[in-house]
């Protein structure tokens, strides 16, 4: 939907639930948070930036407290397509009325930008964990 007169650019519900899928849901809460700083919420936004890196915390905290048995019985899109499934149900929820009379998507390569540059952290901290393991072996 495009509002020429605003000229605001928002993540469609769509693009922050696939972001949260494919990266994590940090990503999602960034997205979140870019959403209510363009409507000038930028302290709510920020509240939910929290609590997604809280929720990622706490969620890679159990999962890697889990033992061995357990984990291998749980199939593994089964946790991300959870999370993902809550997060679009939320913004869907508490963005889609806020944002809906003025809304112009972002482009989805940008939303695919944000996902690569947070992949890329992780990806290079399992390359180096696992040059650390490797050499220890």
């Amino acid at each position: 939907m495009d509002n020429s007169k605003s000229g605001k650019k928002f993540y469609s519900v769509k693009a922050i639930a696939i972001a949260s899928f494919l990266a994590t849901p940090i990503v999602s809460g960034y997205m979140l948070w870019h959403n209510y700083k363009v409507v000038g919420m930028k302290e709510i936004g920020k509240k939910y930036f929290a609590c997604c890196v809280l929720f990622t915390v706490v969620l890679i905290c159990i999962l890697g407290s889990l033992p061995e048995q357990i984990q291998e019985k749980i199939p593994r899109q089964l946790v991300p397509v959870l999370y993902t499934g809550a997060i679009y149900g939320f913004v869907r929820e508490k963005q889609n009325d806020l944002f809906y009379e003025h809304q112009t998507e972002l482009d989805g390569y940008y939303g695919a930008g944000v996902c690569f540059l947070t992949m890329l952290p992780v990806l290079v901290l399992l390359i180096v964990l696992g040059i650390c393991i490797v050499g220890m072996l």
